[in-house]
C-alpha cells in the first residue's frame, strides 16, 4: 500500500498529462494488496499447522492445546481460500469468526508457556537424542 504514496507523488508531478496510466497502476496495486493478504493468510495457516503438529508429536505442550491449534489453523486456511475465491471476505464478520479460534488458542498457549513452560520430560528426551 505504501507504493500508492509513491504513485500519488508521481501523479502530482506529472500534472494532468496521462492520468489513465496512473489509474491503471493504482488499480493494479490495490488488487495486489488483496492477493498479498491472501498469501499471508495461507502462509500463516500452514506454519501454524506445522508448529502445532510438532507440538502434538513431541508433547512439549498439552495435546489439547496443539490439537486446538491444528483445528484453528485449518479454519484460518479455509478463511483464506474462501476469500481468495470471492466467497467470503476475511475482514467480514463471518471471516473474523473463522479466525477467533486461532487468536484464542495463541493466547491460551502463550499463557500456558509463561506459566508452566515446556514439559520437561519430552524436552529432556529430545535433547538426549541429539
Amino acid at each position: 500500500m505504501l507504493l500508492l504514496v509513491t504513485l500519488g507523488t508521481l501523479y502530482v508531478a506529472a500534472g494532468s498529462a496521462d492520468t489513465a496510466t496512473f489509474d491503471v497502476i493504482g488499480g493494479v496495486l490495490n488488487g495486489a494488496d488483496g492477493w498479498i493478504n491472501n498469501i499471508r493468510v495461507l502462509v500463516f495457516g500452514i506454519s501454524a499447522l506445522i508448529i502445532n503438529a510438532i507440538f502434538y508429536q513431541t508433547r512439549l505442550i498439552p495435546r489439547w492445546i496443539s490439537a486446538w491449534g491444528f483445528i484453528a489453523a485449518v479454519l484460518h486456511i479455509a478463511n483464506g481460500f474462501l476469500d481468495m475465491f470471492g466467497i467470503l471476505d476475511t475482514m467480514s464478520l463471518a471471516g473474523s469468526l473463522l479466525d477467533i479460534p486461532t487468536g484464542v488458542q495463541e493466547l491460551v498457549m502463550a499463557v500456558w508457556l509463561i506459566a508452566k513452560g515446556f514439559a520437561q520430560e519430552p524436552l529432556t528426551r529430545l535433547l538426549e537424542n541429539e
